[in-house]
Order: C-alpha cells, then structure tokens, then sequence
C-alpha cells in the first residue's frame, strides 16, 4: 500500500522575514531610547551648567537684584489704590463709550499743564486730583461660558465673546478718594459730548412716545370692549342669565338672533393685556436706564502696595541683567576679540560642535 505524498510548504524564508523586522523594529526602538536619553541627558547639563555659573556668580545677580531695588524704591510711587467699574451702555454703544474714554489715557501719557486743566475741565475734578490719577482705561465685557452674562472685563481687542451693551472702567491713582470721585467724573466726561447727550435725549423722547401711543392703543380697545359687552341688550340678558359668562353669553346672542353658526364677538383681553405690558416694561426702562449710562457695579478702592509689586518685576529682570554681565566678564577677552574681527569666538563654537 503506497503512502500519500503529503505537500510539504517551505515557510523558512517567511519566519526570516519576521525576525528581521522584529531586528528592525527593535533596533529602532533603541535608537529613540537612545535618542530621547540623549536629549535628557543634554538638557540636565545644561541645566547643572546654569546653576554652577549662578552660584560662582552669585554676587552678580545679588548686586543688580539690589541696583533694580533701589531704583525701584527711589521711583517708586508709594501705596495707591485701583479699581474697576461696570457700567451698561444705554443710549450709545459700549464701542463709542470705550473708544471715547480712552482718549484720557492720550492726555494723561503727558501730564502737561494744558493736558491735565483739560481732563479737569473734562471730568469735572480739580487740578490736583487729576494729577494723584496713575491710569485710565476702558474695556469690554467678555462672556466666556456662552451664557449671555458677563464674566470678566477685557481690556485687548483681541478677545472675543463680548456682551452688546456692557463696558468696563479701571482707574488707579495715589488717594482712594479721587478713585471714587472718578465714578461721577466719568458720568460728567461722557455727557460733555454735545452728541451723546443728544443721543440720550432722543431715546427718552422715542420711549415717551411710544408709551404715549400705547396708551392711547388701550383706551381705544377698552371703549371698543365696552361697545361689544354693551352693544346687544340679547348678549348682555344671556350674559345676566348665565351668571356673566362672555363666551356663552355670545353664542346666546349669537342664537337669539336667528343664526345657526356660534359667533364669538372679540373681546380683545389679550391684546390689552399685551399693550399694558408693553407700556410697563416702557415705564421700568424708564425708571432704571434712562440715564446715558448706568452704573451697575460702582468703584470700590483697592489699596496696593506699589514697591513691592514692581521689586518683583523688576528684581527679576536685574537678576537676569546680572547674569548677562558675568558671562560678558567671564568672556570679556573673546567678546573683545570680536568686535576687533578675531576668530576666537568661531574657534570656541567650532570646538562645542566638535565635542
């Protein structure tokens, strides 16, 4: 009996394929460790570099850290005190109330006498006030989670989500008391505009006139409904009848009169109802916005200590002015051999790349 000849398949040249991609990956696998390790490893050196050259250098930066205090102390203006304000724009847009309030901080940038009688003149303060005044600006109000209310004040136009019709005021001067003067101050500034008073004029007479109409919409349809209840003696007996049902007392009419269909005669409740509401929220706006502006969140100082904030900054940046000296010293030779045309600085650079 013969044996079957089973197909034998060769997958040698198959697994050596996968060992040499499983080599291949693997081998790649190192070289980013490697890679990765490398980078780190270059990073750390720096960084032990950097901080061996401050402590040898330490009394570099101690020295500018105390040059930048001292100035700042010298400069310094003593405590002052800022605030902010939150104001609705009703007559104007809160564009033209930002942009017109913003040519304060243009007058103030130079505090010449004739600038600064100006901003007095224009504010409505003394002379004296305006010159305690450090900044002035204006900004929108910005909505940042899409519900239509404001969160937070913006004062670059870049930002977006801005709400229609909202604007702050950031204020800051040397007494707290000229802080919350410039409340009124900016009140007075925006209503020296002959063409924002007009502004504001014109819509309080629009809303008058509006409430007048309104008014007069509700007596003609209350004289009308008085018609309608009064002007069939069959309705009004049927209405009498049922105990002052309008609706049946209608249909009643309606069938007393020989007419199969149910006719319903208009008592016209909601269109007054809806012409009373109108004149109402006339009336609020009136009483709460009729004004050019209305403050809604007035000035409220805030003192701040004004060395200390700027010994920060600034003893930061002598800090670094400090280090930027050492290394100038440490170097001096090759920075001098420089700018005399050497090649010593090319040498060094070619000796980093080489190592």
């Amino acid at each position: 009996m013969s044996e079957k000849q089973l197909p034998q398949h060769n997958n040698a040249p198959q697994e050596l394929d996968l060992f040499e991609m499983f080599d291949y990956m693997l081998l790649k696998i190192k070289q980013f460790v490697r890679w990765v390790f490398g980078i780190a490893v270059t990073v750390i050196q720096i960084a032990v570099s950097l901080i061996a050259f401050i402590i040898r250098n330490i009394a570099w930066v101690l020295i500018f850290v105390l040059l930048g205090c001292a100035l700042v102390w010298w400069r310094c203006l003593g405590d002052y005190y800022e605030a902010e304000m939150q104001v609705n724009a009703n007559a104007l847009s809160e564009a033209e109330a930002i942009a017109y309030i913003n040519q304060l901080p243009k007058l103030l940038a130079n505090k010449s006498e004739q600038n600064v009688i100006a901003v007095a003149e224009h504010l409505g303060m003394s002379v004296s006030d305006v010159q305690k005044l450090i900044k002035i600006k204006a900004g929108y109000g910005v909505d940042l989670d899409g519900d239509g209310n404001t969160d937070r004040a913006s004062y670059s136009q870049r930002d977006t989500g801005r709400v229609k019709g909202v604007f702050y005021v950031f204020v800051s001067a040397t007494d707290d008391r000229v802080v919350v003067d410039m409340q009124r101050g900016i009140q007075a500034y925006l209503y020296s505009n002959p063409h924002f008073r007009q502004m504001a004029q014109s819509r309080v007479e629009s809303l008058q006139a509006q409430k007048a109409d309104l008014e007069e919409q509700i007596v003609r349809l209350g004289a009308l409904q008085q018609l309608v209840y009064s002007s069939s003696t069959v309705t009004t007996l049927a209405a009498n009848a049922m105990g002052g049902n309008a609706m049946g007392a209608n249909a009643m009419g309606a069938n007393a009169m020989g007419t199969n269909a149910i006719i319903l005669l208009p008592l016209y409740h909601n269109e007054i109802l809806g012409l009373r509401e109108s004149s109402s929220r006339i009336d609020y706006t009136l009483a709460t916005s009729a004004e050019l502006i209305t403050i809604v969140q007035p000035f409220s100082p805030l003192k701040v200590d004004s060395a200390l904030e700027l010994m920060k900054r600034w003893g930061s940046i002598f800090a670094l002015l400090g280090l930027f000296a050492a290394f100038l010293w440490k170097y001096r030779a090759v920075v001098a051999d420089t700018l005399k045309g050497g090649s010593q600085l090319r040498d060094m650079l070619a000796n980093l790349k080489s190592a």
